[in-house]
């Protein structure tokens, strides 16, 4: 009797412990898949401005981030739009992208960024000045691809409780996880050649492909829903090598009042302006074929254009800004 009690005692042991084991959960099963999304570099000429949105709850824009350089430093100036306050900043940069701090999870950790600014009081506007000391330096970044990943928590201006976080836009750090991103440029120490000519288009949250055009020139769609101010990069694809890059040779800007659009161009030093062509419309585009915009300029100053666009629809106002773009030639400006 006693040898039966401990033979069914061993086996229930046994069995207990075979079903404990078969319920646990394999630590690699919990943990989301990870894939982080390659970032297209942008080339960035010295002492030009690279404009990002600022991006909160997925998809408002709810400021913007300018990026420059010279020989010494890289300025990152982080500005919140006319709704919104400066809170806490954290910034990543570096030219190895395998040392952006992220969790089991393949989330980023922001705590571990090496810039950040904390408890900031109703602030718009805060720059960070990075020396090029601590980034590896001036002439071994120069062509190098560097990735910036920049998180802020901003408040509402108009009194609301609460935090909402923002990233600066770009690709995906992790596309199983959380909606985090990064973005990546470029520095080159001098201007890029893009002889003879090539198209250009303004940067905006809607590829086109997105959209169900043909993306393979780049090309994107900007949406506004409040008045204001807004200013995105004039990118070139680069036509010199197959690599998906692209060349950030001006910006545009497009100021909206609720009945009408102004749209103006700004060349960096070492491009030049041939055409300029823009849709605008309370509508989707049904083409993405600038000879069909409705808006075009044969430009007289290489340096800059500007429309006025009267609208008579409710937001938003769906945008594309298109140029044809070429290189500085002797004698011009």
């Amino acid at each position: 009797m006693k040898a039966l009690f401990n033979t069914r005692m061993l086996f229930l042991i046994f069995f207990s412990l075979f079903m404990l084991n078969s319920c646990e959960r394999d630590p690699a099963e919990e943990m989301p898949l990870r894939s982080m999304e390659t970032a297209v570099p942008v080339i960035l000429p010295q002492d030009s401005l690279l404009f990002v949105d600022l991006i909160g709850g997925k998809q408002y824009i709810m400021g913007q981030v300018a990026l420059s350089f010279d020989e010494t430093n890289v300025y990152v100036k982080v500005h919140a739009y006319s709704n919104w306050y400066l809170e806490n900043i954290h910034l990543w940069i570096s030219n190895k992208l395998l040392t952006l701090p992220l969790g089991k999870s393949g989330n980023p950790q922001i705590g571990l960024f090496p810039y950040k600014i904390l408890n900031l009081a109703d602030v718009s506007d805060y720059s960070f000045t990075l020396p090029w000391a601590a980034l590896g330096g001036y002439t071994e970044n120069c062509g190098a691809t560097m990735y910036v990943a920049l998180h802020a928590d901003v408040h509402s201006a108009t009194g609301q409780p609460g935090f909402e976080g923002a990233w600066a836009s770009g690709a995906a750090i992790n596309d199983h996880g959380s909606w985090a991103m990064y973005f990546a440029f470029r520095p080159e120490c001098t201007v890029p050649d893009i002889s003879p000519c090539c198209h250009a288009w303004a940067y905006g949250p809607l590829a086109f492909s997105d959209a169900g055009f043909d993306g393979s020139l780049g090309g994107w769609i900007y949406s506004l829903s409040t008045p204001g101010t807004f200013t995105t990069p004039l990118y070139v694809q680069n036509p010199l090598s197959e690599a998906p890059f692209f060349i950030h040779v001006g910006n545009v800007s497009y100021g909206y009042n609720g009945a009408g659009l102004k749209v103006e161009y700004e060349m960096f030093g070492g491009y030049s302006l041939s055409e300029t062509h823009v849709f605008a419309s309370t509508a989707m585009p049904q083409s993405v074929n600038p000879m069909m915009f409705g808006y075009t300029h044969a430009v007289a100053d290489p340096k800059s254009d500007a429309y006025y666009i009267p609208l008579k629809n409710e937001p938003p106002v769906y945008v594309i800004a298109h140029a044809v773009v070429c290189s500085k030639l002797p004698g011009q400006y």
